[in-house]
């Protein structure tokens, strides 16, 4: 209830990750297990051929309904039902109906949500097409960064990526460099750094896949970008973030100047 009555008058839109990943329906469980892989997350948003919202895979899902099962099967254990494969459509396994909300919904209405149907995520949708997903650590994240007094503190997680010394020193170097540029905008902050190495290379240089999450007192970020070496790929996202941020400045100063402007003409 407290942390409800703290963010009842949040905006989904400033906590929701809109960089949503999806796969159709028609897709195979082995290809979505495969791109929540790749981009490092556990679910994946489920869409018919319009793009509209038709269910969400998690891994776990994927786990209980499909690998568990045929484990079982092979110690002699299983039901007698033919066994499924990770070649098995999306359709087949994943969860359905789905619980959406709107961008313009409160965190506190998401909570509800979560509660009510005991679930751990809900999609954003506007006229069934996805456009933001919420968890539930997005939201305890942005209410500590809200309530909790620190200044930023940064998470660097690696997949099928070896950082040598130079490489950490001149990411450090980069991420703090843009925290310290915006220290006066946020008074609180998290950032988590996602890397994965991809298999294609560029003149002795790996391809290189990298999201961040920035959770401030303001609003959560989330952009991705990919690039040549991990220090190109580093510095192309943080640019990316950097103008998301940019633009959220730009976007409460003329809030700020509206407000003026109105309070001078009632006075």
């Amino acid at each position: 209830e407290l942390l409800k009555s703290d963010l009842k008058k949040v905006r989904v839109r400033d906590v929701m990750n809109p960089n949503v990943v999806t796969v159709k329906t028609f897709e195979s469980a082995a290809k979505a297990l495969a791109t929540m892989r790749n981009y490092g997350i556990d679910r994946i948003v489920v869409v018919d051929e319009k793009h509209k919202v038709n269910g969400i895979l998690t891994v776990k899902d994927i786990v209980d309904r499909i690998i568990s099962p045929r484990k079982r099967a092979r110690m002699g254990e299983g039901s007698g039902e033919k066994e499924k494969t990770l070649s098995i459509m999306v359709e087949s396994v994943m969860s359905y109906p789905v619980i959406t909300a709107n961008a313009k919904d409160t965190v506190s209405d998401i909570i509800d949500l979560m509660i009510k149907n005991k679930i751990s995520s809900v999609v954003i949708a506007r006229d069934g097409v996805p456009e933001g997903i919420v968890i539930k650590k997005d939201i305890l994240e942005y209410y500590l960064r809200k309530s909790i007094p620190v200044s930023y503190d940064i998470q660097v997680v690696t997949q099928d990526v070896e950082l040598d010394d130079f490489e950490k020193d001149a990411i450090s170097e980069d991420i703090n460099k843009f925290m310290r540029k915006f220290k006066d905008f946020f008074k609180n902050a998290l950032m988590s750094v996602y890397i994965k190495r991809h298999k294609e290379s560029f003149r002795g240089l790996p391809l290189i896949f990298v999201r961040i999450k920035l959770s401030t007192d303001k609003k959560t970020f989330f952009v991705s970008g990919e690039s040549w070496g991990v220090e190109f790929a580093i510095h192309a996202t943080l640019k990316k973030l950097e103008r998301e941020v940019l633009k959220e400045k730009e976007i409460l100063l003329d809030q700020r100047m509206q407000q003026k402007v109105y309070e001078e003409f009632l006075d």
